[in-house]
């Protein structure tokens, strides 16, 4: 084996050492209550939301997961979650890139008064890469009064720009009202135009009527 192949094979057993050292130390730094406040009060610090999990672990090579998340905005907007799950590379921190982020069983409210109220502060540019929503529920209000309601939502999106000008279609199904929504976001985060259809599903519009006995 000649010298050069020798430093190779040092730095790559040196790198992968290293590599499984730091994974090993994030693993129980991360699980520690101080990293949980800590990341709890920096997070509502930096988004400006109330944000809360009971706990949140780490697993190589890049990913953190938190489970029973509470985000909210008293009186706009409140967020709960089982699991909410991060997907972030070092060489997409200065980009301010997400890579992927993974949420379920959310349920969503959002009072609609206060959430399209325009807003003078400007809103930290993120981009996300993938957003994958499994089983998830959104909930409109005007107050305490529930407006309308979106169940059984399962959302896969791409390449999000989160902070600048965008639109995000949703679909859900309304079997008790044999129809399907579709709720359509666009703007900003706090300058949102909002539409919402529903739509008679092929069974609601001809299903046949049993005669009567």
């Amino acid at each position: 084996m000649t010298r050069a192949a020798r430093i190779v094979l040092k730095l790559v057993a040196f790198s992968t050492v290293a590599f499984a050292l730091i994974n090993l130390g994030l693993f129980f730094v991360v699980r520690s209550s101080t990293f949980r406040n800590w990341s709890q009060a920096e997070l509502s610090r930096r988004s400006g939301l109330e944000i809360r999990f009971v706990e949140i672990a780490f697993r190589p090579p890049f990913r953190i997961l938190a489970a029973a998340v509470e985000i909210s905005k008293p009186g706009a907007l409140s967020l709960r979650a089982d699991r909410v799950s991060a997907t972030v590379s070092p060489f997409d921190l200065f980009s301010q890139t997400l890579q992927r982020v993974d949420i379920e069983t959310p349920v969503l409210q959002i009072d609609v008064q206060e959430i399209l109220k325009p807003t003078n502060g400007a809103s930290a540019k993120l981009a996300l890469r993938h957003l994958d929503i499994k089983n998830g529920r959104i909930v409109l209000k005007k107050g305490d009064a529930t407006v309308f309601e979106l169940p059984n939502i399962n959302l896969a999106a791409n390449n999000l720009n989160l902070g600048e000008r965008a639109g995000i279609d949703l679909r859900a199904a309304l079997p008790y009202l044999k129809a399907e929504a579709e709720l359509r976001l666009t703007g900003q985060a706090r300058n949102l135009e909002t539409e919402i259809v529903i739509r008679p599903t092929p069974q609601g519009m001809f299903a046949r009527r049993e005669p009567d006995a």
